[in-house]
């Protein structure tokens, strides 16, 4: 009876470890995939890549890495989509492009994803430079 007792108690907390776990990774994950996103418009956009601007939209569902001024008028040819996981919200800024040659930004602005609740932000400041931080 105390075994069954003790395998309860460690199963009972082995599951709330794991469930804590998750909720950290699907926020990390989901920051970091907004941060790889940003880093990959700035990049393009510096080395002129199909001689253009680039940027990524950051919507509930996932980041877009797009090609044109702006995601309304971007050429979705050229369209990178990093999807989030399920339950992952974000706030805050949803349009970052990057001019060409320089990589500096229209605007800028902090993301913030929440998962449970663990919060995670990434900003890009006026000179374009990228910073992700929990």
């Amino acid at each position: 009876m105390l075994v069954t007792a003790l395998i309860g108690l460690v199963a009972g907390s082995g599951f709330l470890t794991v469930r804590t776990f998750r909720a950290r990774d699907a926020g990390a994950s989901a920051s970091r995939l907004i941060q790889q996103a940003l880093i990959r418009a700035r990049t393009s956009a510096v080395a002129m890549r199909t001689d253009d601007s680039w940027g990524v939209s950051v919507a509930g569902d996932g980041a877009t890495v797009f090609k044109g001024e702006s995601f309304a008028s971007r050429d979705d040819a050229y369209d990178e989509v990093f999807d989030f996981s399920a339950g992952v919200l974000v706030s805050g800024s949803s349009e970052f492009v990057f001019a060409k040659h320089t990589g500096v930004p229209a605007s800028s602005g902090i993301v913030t994803v929440t998962y449970d609740d663990e919060t995670y932000s990434v900003q890009v400041n006026d000179v374009g430079t990228i910073v992700y931080g929990p």
